[in-house]
């Protein structure tokens, strides 16, 4: 009742209504072509398969119950969070990429939807819900990341609405909504931890500086916050006693605590960090630093799959708004209002020490992606509130107009569609059960150009043979749950060869996976003897599915 009198009071304050369309609208976007675009990247595939196995088995694909950590395929590690997220959709409903890719839109409209209903001032409305939802949802990063699954980006989501859950607790004059918040607090900061390693140096570090500032303004008494920090401390422990064995124990095999299990790891979770055994730590850190800063100040990180080059995670000019965001004065905001600036700007302040040890891109950055897109939304606000109506109907355009074209041609490639990684790059779906139908029931496909450890992501993805995780394992010739030396096969998986296998297993009928500048199976003595049966991009290049005729 209490939310729709709120909605229906809110309907006299076009800004809150003109941030609600937007949310609609950037919803219908998010859903568009969900199952199809993007093409699948192979640690979306991976981690795809590690959903449906705890779907279908309620373990990884190791067999490990309630696992606190994916070892994956190839041993390198994958968090968890999102994947008990999306798990009971799939039981539900059947796996599909759409479905696997749902929750992540879900919890962005969601953090969106709460941002804009925590800072709508009922006495004293203004346009910093439009602002801040405006921002948000010209972000070309948040678009990116919320229509496709990579582990560690569902991790700054739930830190954030933990985060504003906390702020929301104090807020509300019943005790009774006070504590339900304080409680929705404390576990959405905890599932954040299973989301990103790097959030196991980040969140305690940002926690501490929430805490001086809770303790300096009263917002908590010290017996509720050690409380909380006891309680925080409790549901995490499972992780830390993995992060024990994984990290300072070095130890690389599987495990129980309580009735959680940790994997074994034989690869070091360390290709996020610097190497600290570099001769000059010192200058390699500041290099760092300065990286990650002319990465996101020129809006690409090089990598096709994080970004568009040019548009950055907010567009690159909107990072003078994010600092105009922090020093926004306290006269122009609600307590409320002023509570989320200064906790989303010690937030950002807490990663500071991580950007010297943490190698630059988007998403070994994603902590500090969703708080410099609000803190320009604030930057917004204070000029809107300066210069006025004017500010508004000339600088709104001017951001729908550039994420129009970052959506239409950088993304979908309107103009070109084969020259964006999202709708051309690795493989997709679609292929993968072309390939599937077109291996029937007994052929072999035969990887010439491409390693079986390449393309074992996305067969067991499009496998319907495999029934239990120890058949997934056999058909990649691992018997056991933790061959160390051997997570993944090099040569096969089921009835997927590579070219070292072609003279000992062909038989005629089996396919050929080529890369359709390799000419050896149509020039010279095999011209005329194979015949194009299918054709793909993947892994970037035009491929072809060759068939003797």
């Amino acid at each position: 009742m209490q939310i729709k009198r709120y909605i229906q009071n809110s309907r006299k304050h076009p800004y809150f209504i003109s941030g609600l369309l937007i949310i609609i609208i950037f919803g219908f976007l998010l859903i568009h072509k969900l199952g199809d675009i993007p093409n699948l990247f192979v640690d979306e595939a991976t981690y795809m398969n590690e959903i449906r196995s705890i779907a279908r088995h309620g373990t990884d694909m190791h067999g490990l119950h309630w696992p606190l950590y994916f070892a994956g395929i190839f041993g390198n590690g994958q968090s968890v969070e999102y994947a008990y997220l999306a798990a009971p959709l799939i039981k539900l409903f059947g796996f599909s990429i759409t479905l696997a890719r749902l929750p992540m839109v879900l919890f962005t409209l969601l953090t969106m939807i709460l941002i804009l209903y925590m800072v709508q001032s009922q006495s004293k409305p203004n346009s910093l819900g439009f602002w801040l939802i405006l921002s948000l949802a010209t972000s070309p990063w948040i678009f990116i990341s919320a229509r496709w699954i990579l582990d560690c980006n569902i991790a700054p989501l739930t830190l954030l609405l933990g985060v504003l859950a906390l702020i929301q607790s104090w807020h509300v004059q019943q005790q009774r909504w006070s504590t339900i918040w304080t409680i929705l607090s404390v576990f959405l900061i905890a599932a954040s931890l299973y989301g990103y390693m790097a959030g196991w140096l980040y969140i305690p570090i940002m926690l501490l500086l929430i805490a001086i500032y809770v303790l300096r303004q009263h917002k908590m008494t010290l017996v509720n916050l050690i409380s909380y920090a006891i309680i925080l401390g409790l549901l995490a422990m499972p992780l830390i006693i993995f992060a024990y064995h994984f990290i300072l124990l070095k130890d690389s095999t599987p495990g129980k605590f309580l009735w959680f299990s940790y994997p074994a790891m034989p690869v070091a979770r360390m290709g996020s960090f610097i190497d600290f055994k570099a001769p000059h730590l010192i200058h390699t850190m500041l290099l760092n630093f300065v990286a990650g800063l002319q990465k996101y100040s020129s809006g690409s990180d090089g990598w096709p799959w994080n970004s568009v080059s040019g548009y950055g995670t907010i567009f690159p000019f909107l990072l003078g708004f994010s600092v105009l965001g922090i020093l926004t004065p306290r006269r122009f905001l609600t307590n409320k209002a002023y509570d989320i600036k200064l906790v989303i700007s010690l937030s950002l302040l807490a990663f500071l020490p991580l950007m010297f040890i943490i190698t630059p891109n988007f998403n070994h950055w994603n902590f500090i992606n969703w708080l410099l897109a609000i803190l320009a939304g604030y930057g917004l606000y204070l000029v809107h509130t300066l210069l006025g109506r004017r500010f508004l109907l000339s600088f709104t355009p001017i951001l729908v107009l550039m994420m129009t074209c970052f959506i239409s041609l950088g993304y979908y490639g309107r103009l070109s569609p084969n020259e964006t990684y999202f709708t051309s790059g690795d493989v997709s779906y679609h292929d993968l059960q072309k390939i599937s139908t077109l291996m029937g029931s007994k052929h072999r496909l035969f990887t010439i150009d491409q390693r079986v450890k390449t393309l074992q992501g996305y067969a067991m993805l499009s496998d319907k043979s495999a029934k239990s995780n120890q058949q997934i394992l056999s058909l990649s010739d691992n018997k056991k749950n933790f061959d160390l030396n051997n997570m993944s096969s090099h040569h096969r998986y089921g009835r997927i060869y590579d070219k070292t296998k072609l003279n000992k297993f062909y038989r005629r009928g089996d396919l050929l996976l080529v890369n359709s500048n390799n000419h050896q199976f149509t020039t010279g003595k095999n011209a005329g003897k194979y015949r194009v049966a299918y054709q793909l991009n993947f892994m970037n290049h035009p491929y072809q599915v060759l068939v003797e005729k």
